[in-house]
This record gives C-alpha cells, sequence and structure tokens, in this order.
C-alpha cells in the first residue's frame, strides 16, 4: 500500500478537486491519504473529511508546511510515499506508474510528467512557462514543484524535512540524476499564476528558498547539476517568449537577492490568483 501526504494550508478552494483527481488514481493504486491542515482559519479540514474514511485529515496548530510534511509522514504506513501540493491534479495511472519505477529498486525519487494549466492566464506568464518548461532543470530528471515520489530506501536518505522554503529543492538534491526520473507515461498539472505581479512573487520566493538551501546546506549545492546555457541554441534570439523569460527572470532574481540581503524569508508571497 501506498501512502499520500498533502500538506495544506488555506486550501478550501482547491482541497475537494485534488482529492477528487487523488482519490481517482488510487482506485489503481490502493492507497491511505493523509491531508495535514496546519494553521489553517478556513474550511480546509471540513472540505477534506466530506470524503470520509478514504481520508485521514490531521490538524496542527502552527502554519507550516514542513511541519505538516513530517507530521503526515509520521503518521503514514506505506511505502512508495508522496508528498503532494493541496492546489494539484493527478493522472488516474499517476501513483501506479511512478510507484512501479520506485519498487524496481534503481530509482528512489520520482515523479511523473508536469504539465502547467495556462487558461486565462496573461501573455508574459504564458510565454514565461513556455520557455520555463524547456529548460534543462525541467527537461533533465526534474522532480518535485508539487508532486514527489519516494521509495523506502529513498526516504531514508534524510531523518526529516527541513524546516526552510525550499523543502521539495531539498528532497531532489538527496538523489543523484541517475537515482531520480520523470515518468512520461503518467502527469500531474498546476495551476500558474493568472498576472505577471503574482507570477513575480512566486518565482522570487523560490529563488529565496534557493538561496537558503545554498546556505544552509551548502553539501547539496554539487547536486543541482549542471547550470545551463542561457541560449540553448541560436534560435532563442528570435523567441520573443524568451526575451520575456529573460526579462522576468532577472526581476526575480533582483528581488530575492535584495530579499535575501534584509533577511526577509518569512513573509509568505503566496499566489492566490490561481486558486
Amino acid at each position: 500500500m501506498i501512502s499520500i501526504i498533502i500538506p495544506a494550508y488555506n486550501e478550501e478552494s482547491v482541497i475537494e478537486r485534488t482529492l477528487r483527481s487523488v482519490l481517482a488514481a488510487i482506485a489503481h493504486e490502493p492507497g491511505e491519504v493523509i491531508v495535514v491542515c496546519n494553521g489553517c482559519h478556513d474550511q480546509t479540514a471540513d472540505r477534506a473529511r466530506m470524503f470520509g474514511e478514504r481520508v485521514q485529515v490531521l490538524e496542527l496548530v502552527q502554519g507550516s508546511k514542513t511541519g505538516a510534511l513530517n507530521a503526515g509522514d509520521r503518521a503514514a504506513t506505506g511505502f512508495p510515499r508522496f508528498f503532494l501540493d493541496a492546489d494539484i491534479e493527478v493522472s488516474e495511472n499517476a501513483f501506479s506508474e511512478v510507484a512501479k519505477v520506485l519498487r524496481g529498486g534503481t530509482i528512489h525519487a520520482a515523479a511523473p510528467e508536469m504539465r502547467c494549466v495556462t487558461d486565462g492566464v496573461s501573455w508574459p506568464v504564458r510565454a514565461f512557462y513556455q520557455t520555463w518548461l524547456n529548460r534543462p532543470y525541467h527537461t533533465q530528471g526534474h522532480i518535485g514543484s508539487g508532486f514527489v515520489g519516494l521509495s523506502e530506501a529513498g526516504r531514508s536518505r534524510f531523518k526529516e524535512f527541513s524546516n526552510i522554503i525550499a523543502d521539495d529543492e531539498f528532497v531532489r538534491r538527496q538523489f543523484l540524476p541517475e537515482e531520480r526520473v520523470v515518468v512520461d507515461s503518467a502527469w500531474f498539472s498546476i495551476r500558474t499564476p493568472k498576472d505577471l505581479r503574482s507570477l513575480i512573487k512566486v518565482k522570487t520566493r523560490s529563488r529565496l528558498g534557493t538561496l537558503q538551501l545554498h546556505a544552509n546546506y551548502p553539501e547539496l549545492r554539487k547536486r543541482a547539476g549542471a547550470k545551463a546555457p542561457l541560449i540553448n541554441d541560436w534560435t532563442d534570439w528570435f523567441r520573443p517568449s524568451f526575451w520575456t523569460f529573460v526579462f522576468i527572470t532577472i526581476i526575480v532574481h533582483c528581488r530575492a537577492h535584495q530579499q535575501w540581503k534584509k533577511k526577509q524569508i518569512n513573509h509568505w508571497e503566496r499566489d492566490e490568483s490561481s486558486r
């Protein structure tokens, strides 16, 4: 039996959609589903409980994603073990296909192919993701960004989830490239920010998380992978979407480094536009 852990902070608008998707998928790979509501002051827990005994709901007073991940992990009993964001959707074969790979013995971290839902977003946001998804970070065994599956041996690589922003990147870097894989026969989807301002906030938070990870765990920096060249091929020069990506990335890096210098790492810039 597999275990699925979903930390949730004020996700009443999306948790039912996520759980319907997850429960449809475990019909093909039986498992337990644990939703860990942390610091919620909305109806997230009540809406998760609407699914009855199929979903175990834990409630933590303090709002902390890593605290929720660790609480759910302690309550879980099965492997492979999956850690999901509360605002994604998965294909019906997502858990069965990834679990099959993780049970093979050589791959210890895996995720389905990530898809970005860009319906109704502004053109700069769409242009950004068009380029972002084709960068080597995503095309060369990317796991995380909302879904990660670990084998039992893989989960033993670290004691607990570290209390840092980049919890998914912390997990990814526990594994060498040959130990992690994207299973392209299955997928999960995320909904992107709808406007440029929300995108910049989300990506700033992500970049800030990377800076924090490098500072706290310098030994993991070497597992980030080879740094990709800015230009993949000469045709990038003629793509408006590429230059939109570059412009936004520069803004994000400057903003994140400024916040890092001011030690502004506790302010949570969450995207509300996609919820």
